[in-house]
């Protein structure tokens, strides 16, 4: 993948939900791997693979090595035939100081959509853990965190937007099985210029790839007030 270099291939265990079809992410992560690759320098470094069904991190670690020897890669397929026999200490061995990693690779921005009704609301504290035991090691952008932002009190929905643009990718809720008003738009926005979005179910996240029919603003608050009474 990267000539005159070795490049190891780590994925931690427990990262691909059972039942999940281990030659497709597979070859989903060999496809992202074989773009992106070319463009590393030496190093480790966390990829997240946003082709998948689910939130999935690939450890990798490329190393020079000296003239004539063969390239090598221990890539997704052989961890594979390896029966799942890569351990969290092998993952830990390629990134030894996880605090000095999060500041040396950029992290990983997720923007939180969901309604207002949920902020401050032990409902949005139990999501937000959620999300971080999923896709762990991110930085959750909350905005429930920007309520007193002048910016945001000018142009609520442009603030948003420009959250979702500045983040990696986007997890979002539903409020009474319906999308709200300003959680569809920034989910839209958010398929629209090629963010990853997954929505929060049962305490799982499922990859979102198509655009989503959501409510009205005055149906949005009366949402509000029919959830407020359950």
């Amino acid at each position: 993948m990267k000539p005159g270099h070795d490049v190891d291939v780590f994925v931690r265990v427990g990262a691909v939900p059972t039942g999940v079809e281990w030659d497709a992410t597979g070859e989903l992560v060999r496809r992202h791997l074989a773009a992106r690759i070319p463009a590393l320098g030496e190093g480790q470094t966390l990829e997240l693979i946003a082709e998948a069904e689910f939130p999935l991190e690939i450890a990798l670690a490329i190393s020079s090595h000296g003239p004539g020897e063969r390239d090598q890669c221990l890539g997704f397929a052989n961890l594979v035939k390896s029966g799942r026999k890569v351990l969290w200490r092998r993952w830990r061995s390629i990134i030894p100081d996880p605090a000095r990693e999060r500041r040396r690779i950029s992290m990983k921005k997720i923007y939180f959509a969901h309604a207002m009704c949920f902020y401050g609301h032990p409902e949005e504290h139990q999501d937000l853990a959620t999300i971080r035991r999923r896709i762990r090691g991110s930085k959750i952008v909350n905005p429930a965190d920007y309520s007193g932002h002048p910016e945001k009190l000018r142009d609520v929905l442009g603030f948003c937007l420009h959250l979702v643009e500045k983040c990696d990718c986007v997890v979002f809720n539903r409020l009474l099985d319906k999308v709200t008003a300003g959680v569809g738009k920034e989910v839209n926005h958010a398929l629209k210029i090629g963010k990853p979005v997954f929505e929060l179910v049962a305490g799982k996240l499922v990859k979102q790839t198509k655009r989503v029919k959501y409510v009205s603003r005055k149906r949005t608050v009366q949402l509000y007030s029919e959830w407020r009474t359950t």
